[in-house]
């Protein structure tokens, strides 16, 4: 018995610990003509309107890559100077080519899956259903239409946060 219980147990933590692994390596989630853990000088040769400040990256016009990507504005852009790379970001598509303000949650949510560099697995449903979320050990990405309604809604956003962001819970 005591072996059944202990097998139980190592099953378990197993299939914990497998959940956790992410689908893509950190380094090659993209998406919005973003790459997680991207240097400074890289982000730089994209988007040349970039201005680095501490730990954050301002943009304050959207440009060409990301109007192709169907970014409409810009959030904020984590950075990390010690590691020279950008740690997280949020970026906006309301009223651009993936959605609209009455767009369904799950057509943002596969537009953005199609045209990205994001897990095709493991995303689950916010109880009001409003976002999904994709968790991993390296980062988590939500994505969320809020459908502008509401205080404090954002509409169509995706937000992108690795292991080393403040915002990574």
């Amino acid at each position: 018995m005591k072996k059944l219980i202990l097998a139980a147990v190592i099953c378990m933590t197993y299939t914990n610990v497998q959940a956790n692994v992410c689908e893509i390596p950190l380094n090659q989630v993209a998406v919005g003509s973003m790459t997680l853990m991207q240097s400074l000088d890289q982000f730089k040769k994209i988007h040349s309107n970039a201005k680095p400040d501490k730990d954050r990256i301002q943009i304050l016009d959207v440009d060409q890559a990301f109007e192709n990507a169907g970014v409409t504005s810009v959030g904020s852009i984590d950075f990390d100077p010690v590691k020279n790379r950008i740690i997280g970001f949020t970026l906006s598509y309301n009223e651009g080519k993936y959605a609209q303000l009455e767009t369904p949650l799950n057509q943002f949510k596969n537009s953005i899956l199609k045209n990205s560099k994001l897990p095709q697995k493991g995303w689950v449903l916010s109880q009001d259903k409003e976002a999904y979320q994709y968790r991993c050990n390296d980062y988590q990405v939500f994505i969320r239409q809020d459908h502008g309604v509401g205080r404090g809604s954002l509409g169509a956003v995706v937000w992108v946060f690795s292991r080393y962001s403040d915002s990574f819970e």
